[in-house]
């Protein structure tokens, strides 16, 4: 009997604990699975890619807060169980503050060492917003310099060059009319 009640409040945990963590990935990021489908990225990329990096960064600094947080609640004499919901709350915060403020400064810092002639960003938060999105257009963050466009990758935490009939989708119409940008062909 006492493992039938120990089993029930496990799978009633694990549901709550799924629950929270749907419910943060939603109110975060807008969206549901962006926080899942990233976290498998993670795990079956290979390669050197530099995002993997800052994703590594946050991983690690989630899962030390989660255990801190369950070494706390053991001190305290709590069952882990019932505080399960709690732990994934904990991971998946502090997973996703320090990789939103990673990106954040990364970005910043590029757009700076870039010396733009013009640039328009939008914050992390939006981005992870437009993510999954189909058909969507609107770049992380862009640059003009010489009258060239360039647009920021998360993935390759740089920026490249794009050509000019995709440039008059995205950027600023001043600045497609001061450099005059037109669609080719």
């Amino acid at each position: 009997m006492r493992y039938l009640r120990a089993l029930g409040i496990g799978v009633l945990s694990g549901i709550a604990t799924l629950l929270v963590f749907f419910w943060l990935s939603t109110g975060l990021f807008g969206n549901t699975w962006l926080p899942l489908a990233g976290f498998v990225w993670f795990l079956n990329e290979t390669g050197g890619d530099p995002l993997k990096g800052h994703l590594g960064l946050a991983i690690a600094f989630g899962l030390s807060c989660a255990c801190l947080a369950i070494l706390f609640a053991r001190k305290r004499a709590m069952n882990w169980a019932y505080f399960a919901p709690g732990f994934m709350m904990v991971f998946v915060v502090a997973t996703w503050a320090v990789l939103s403020v990673s990106l954040e400064v990364s970005r910043r810092a590029a757009v700076e060492k870039f010396e733009a002639d013009a640039a328009f960003q939008h914050v992390v938060f939006w981005s992870y917003s437009q993510t999954l999105k189909p058909h969507v257009t609107y770049p992380h963050a862009a640059v003009l310099k010489d009258c060239r466009t360039y647009v920021w990758s998360y993935r390759k935490m740089a920026f490249y060059e794009i050509g000019p009939n995709i440039s008059t989708n995205v950027l600023p119409r001043r600045w497609i009319e001061s450099c005059g940008i037109e669609k080719t062909s």
